[in-house]
């Protein structure tokens, strides 16, 4: 059995949700890597591996959470 944390995308604009977001989801075992918008998250995504993206819909920029999950798939 693996001891690897589920590696977590949060895409989340608003400061103050995204850390507590990223908080709560970490002191739950996960391990998280916060973007504050799609350009952002995309980049990272496709630098890195991720168990599971969650998508805020209304992001800043070109790339909203609806457009990210289209790229994603």
């Amino acid at each position: 059995m693996s001891n690897a944390k589920t590696k977590i995308l949060l895409v989340e604009d608003d400061p103050v949700l995204g850390s507590m977001l990223s908080h709560f989801l970490e002191k739950n075992d996960y391990s998280v890597m916060l973007s504050p918008d799609g350009e952002m998250a995309w980049s990272k995504f496709m630098k890195d591996k991720f168990d599971i993206c969650l998508l805020d819909i209304m992001l800043p920029g070109k790339l909203d959470g609806i457009k990210l999950a289209k790229k994603y798939s």
